[in-house]
């Protein structure tokens, strides 16, 4: 009797097995250590030991095989003159699902149309530097807050 308990397939998939209470937040190569809630998952096809979703809802992979840091880092990015980078990174608007954004040159206004508010990947000419300019206020007034510029 125990015998053909054991060879009842589960319907997994390969590298997976069935879990009786499994995580909601399974981890993935892009994301291997997501924050979670405690909910349990009944039933569910999850990764093995050692294994790990290639990407949300894809194959279980080994670890090993994970691409190498999947998020592109702003050090590797050669965005032209009048642009920044935006790092990327992996955005949990709700648990789940989470998404990858990758790294990606913007130009020098925040996304918002107002002015970029910090020199990270702020792009200036050979020779010159981004600098946080305070530009002139009057006292005891709302002062403007700096802005980024190449100097």
């Amino acid at each position: 009797i125990y015998e053909n308990i054991f060879n009842i397939d589960t319907g997994c998939g390969a590298n997976e097995e069935k879990k009786s209470c499994g995580t909601a937040c399974e981890p993935t190569c892009a994301e291997p250590n997501p924050g979670c809630t405690k909910q349990c998952v009944v039933n569910a096809c999850q990764c093995k030991q050692a294994y790990i979703r290639d990407k949300k809802g894809g194959a279980c992979i080994s670890v090993d095989d994970c691409p190498r840091d999947p998020i592109k880092p702003c050090s590797e990015m050669n965005c032209p003159y009048g642009t920044r980078c935006v790092p990327g990174r992996v955005i949990c608007p709700f648990v789940p699902p989470c998404f990858t954004r990758q790294t990606r040159c913007e130009p020098n206004r925040a996304t918002t149309g107002g002015p970029a508010t910090t020199c990270e990947g702020f792009k200036c000419p050979t020779g010159k530097k981004c600098q946080m300019i305070y530009p002139p206020c009057l006292p005891d007034v709302s002062c403007p807050p700096p802005s980024p510029e190449c100097v």
